[in-house]
């Protein structure tokens, strides 16, 4: 997976794979406990589309899932590539929301690309190879990302002056 453009963390720019070491421990702490995620995508009539979906990752931040080739989220990122994300371990309470956001692009992989990727993805979901002919037949997408942002509610910062809580510039950009 290649990222073609400087990633973002808080105000500033930097290069991928130099951002903060705590920010990128939070990123990779939430893709390793959260097992799906929710993929945003352009109907043909421009209204928006949600799809909940299994995700693999790797080193570099990309998502690898599969889908049915004439999913409607399938159909939609063949014609519009560019996606978001939204991947959050489920909690109790406000104050313990964390997860991404993501924008990126995603890509359809075949030969060795689709094997690397099924072998990652097969090893987070080994029940894949009880699946058979619907994991062959299914496409395997590649999300690229092109930005990250990290929200945790759990480093808010307390009360504003008015009781309210405030959230500050909690969340990151990676």
């Amino acid at each position: 997976c290649r990222h073609s453009a400087p990633a973002e963390i808080g105000p500033m720019t930097i290069e991928p794979g130099r951002a903060h070491l705590r920010d990128f421990a939070s990123v990779v702490e939430v893709l390793s406990e959260t097992t799906a995620f929710t993929l945003a995508t352009l109907n043909d009539d421009a209204s928006p589309r949600a799809t909940p979906l299994f995700f693999a990752t790797d080193d570099r931040f990309c998502l690898y899932f599969l889908s049915e080739a004439g999913s409607r989220h399938a159909q939609n990122l063949a014609r519009e590539p560019r996606a978001g994300a939204a991947i959050f371990p489920m909690v109790g309470h406000w104050s313990e929301i964390r997860g991404l956001q993501i924008q990126g692009r995603v890509s359809r992989l075949e030969g060795s690309g689709r094997e690397t990727a099924l072998e990652l993805y097969a090893g987070r979901f080994p029940f894949i190879t009880d699946l058979g002919d619907a994991v062959q037949h299914s496409e395997m997408l590649q999300l690229t990302p092109s930005w990250i942002r990290l929200i945790d509610n759990r480093r808010a910062r307390g009360r504003d002056e008015h009781g309210g809580v405030a959230h500050g510039d909690e969340d990151r950009t990676v």
